[in-house]
């Protein structure tokens, strides 16, 4: 019998052991030379450090049948920029029903609850809570420790349509997560458009500034042709923001991207005002005082030409 190659990525319970033909004397004899437990019940098939695929193995094979991973290990496993790399998921965070009793060891959080997610989704090769219910759980915990919610994580999902934003508040409200604070700022941002961070700060502070308030993240296009996405769009005047991001928009491709999409605005005929979120932060009367010049000077030639949609 080829034992390591029993239960996954050489992680098995006690129980799958048995059931392959282990005897209990053979695993008392393993574990102190050979294998490692972990957890209760839950063994390691070689005495090396665990890799972060078995470390995620043995938490739902500590939580057991109908487990399903949740908040960061999840973000992490959909490769969410502002998620920590799986390495690195210092928790992770099983979901489990009501009736199964399971506690919290090591590095393994059991979170128990009466309405488990309506399907579990498989992530590389991982049951896990759908990416919405994820994200509810990782702000519910960051909420719950005093931390700040990963608001990079939100932004990014739904700016690559992993999630609707009406889907998000709806599980926010199923999994009872107050929506207010940043968390509420966050889903306020993200109603009105903006898909970054350094968006929401540029969102937030065009709308207590006075100013006439823009379109976010709509399609322009230009004698029926698609022209680009800018970040902010004042239709009226021809005014764009472009809130150029370091980490985002200064490297390679996307810095070509980032130049090439303000030179197009620019030569149809619109008004382009980049910002970094340094200066919407730390600037924010200087970043104003552009956009309100820009916009005094307006109607821009291109507004004749440029359609919203």
């Amino acid at each position: 019998m080829d034992i390591e190659r029993i239960g996954r990525e050489q992680v098995a319970t006690l129980q799958e052991l048995l059931d392959a033909g282990v005897t209990r004397a053979a695993v008392n004899h393993r574990r102190k030379r050979h294998w490692q437990e972990p957890l209760p019940r839950v063994f390691v098939l070689h005495t090396g450090p665990l890799t972060w695929r078995q470390r995620f193995h043995a938490a739902l094979c500590h939580a057991g049948s109908g487990a399903q991973l949740t908040s960061v290990a999840v973000l992490a496993l959909h490769g969410l920029r502002d998620a920590p790399e799986p390495a690195r998921v210092a928790e992770v965070e099983v979901l489990l029903p009501v009736p199964r009793k399971r506690r919290s060891m090591s590095f393994v959080k059991v979170r128990r609850t009466r309405t488990m997610p309506p399907r579990t989704v498989d992530v590389d090769g991982f049951p896990c809570a759908p990416l919405p219910w994820a994200l509810a759980d990782a702000c519910a915990a960051a909420v719950r420790a005093g931390e700040p919610v990963r608001k990079g994580c939100l932004y990014e999902a739904v700016q690559r349509r992993r999630v609707g934003v009406e889907q998000l508040r709806e599980t926010f409200l199923r999994r009872q997560v107050p929506l207010t604070g940043e968390l509420g700022a966050v889903l306020a941002d993200l109603e009105a458009g903006a898909h970054s961070v350094a968006e929401g700060w540029g969102r937030r502070l065009v709308a207590r500034s006075g100013l006439p308030q823009p379109l976010w993240n709509r399609a322009l296009r230009i004698d029926g042709r698609f022209l680009c996405r800018p970040d902010a769009y004042w239709p009226e005047h021809g005014v764009v923001l472009e809130v150029d991001s370091v980490r985002h928009h200064q490297v390679g491709e996307d810095f070509t991207r980032t130049v090439t999409r303000q030179a197009l605005l620019a030569s149809a005929g619109l008004c382009v005002i980049p910002a970094t979120p340094t200066q919407l932060r730390t600037r924010p009367d200087t970043a104003l005082a552009r956009l309100a010049e820009a916009l005094s000077r307006a109607p821009y030639p291109g507004v004749g030409r440029v359609r919203v949609g």
